[in-house]
């Protein structure tokens, strides 16, 4: 007979709301990751660790912060989430097309949602300094939450990273930021919802 798996606890680093909004890749190690989460803080250690790693700007937990106060996203995403019924033992006690319609719903709020000029300023200033060094190239827009690529779990391909399919061109200013707020919405997948109740 197999030997039953233990569960155990999932360490997630809290996440921290400093002022700091973007990062050079560079700049970053393990010691920010309660800002910029593990992955972009472990290419970080690896660039100190002297590895290769393409030149890369992080968007720190306050980016969305400040995208979700602008946008009243709390409130609004709290009133789907609320449409969702989970039993005591942490089971979705609904259909799955009824889910996926209540997550959708979540995805469009945030996709829908506008940078302020503020946002959009501290953003580009960095995108468009490593413009200034490489030209007019795309960007990989991934995901580095607080709760993926952890020791006890790595949540790889929970969330989404861009370019793919649904957006090719990460080239322009439009695209960048539909692609981060594509990233941002895909926190509301049903791969990673499930995985974090």
């Amino acid at each position: 007979t197999p030997r039953p798996k233990e569960k155990g606890k999932i360490i997630v680093p809290e996440a921290k709301i400093g002022e700091t909004l973007v990062y050079d890749l560079r700049d970053i190690n393990m010691s920010f990751v309660n800002y910029v989460g593990t992955k972009a803080a472990n290419l970080g250690e690896m660039i100190e660790a002297g590895n290769n790693v393409p030149d890369g700007v992080v968007l720190s937990f306050a980016v969305w912060e400040q995208f979700a106060e602008d946008n009243n996203l709390e409130e609004r995403i709290k009133e789907k989430i609320d449409q969702i019924t989970i039993s005591d033992t942490g089971k979705i006690e609904m259909t799955e097309a009824e889910l996926s319609k209540v997550l959708g719903e979540i995805k469009d709020i945030i996709i829908n949602g506008t940078f302020s000029e503020e946002l959009k300023e501290n953003v580009f200033d960095d995108i468009d300094a490593m413009r200034e060094n490489h030209g007019d190239v795309g960007f990989y827009i991934r995901s580095s939450f607080n709760f993926e690529d952890l020791v006890q779990k790595t949540m790889a391909g929970h969330y989404a990273s861009y370019p793919d399919a649904d957006l090719l061109n990460t080239s322009t200013d439009e695209n960048i930021e539909l692609g981060i707020k594509m990233v941002f919405a895909s926190m509301w997948g049903e791969l990673a919802f499930r995985a974090r109740i």
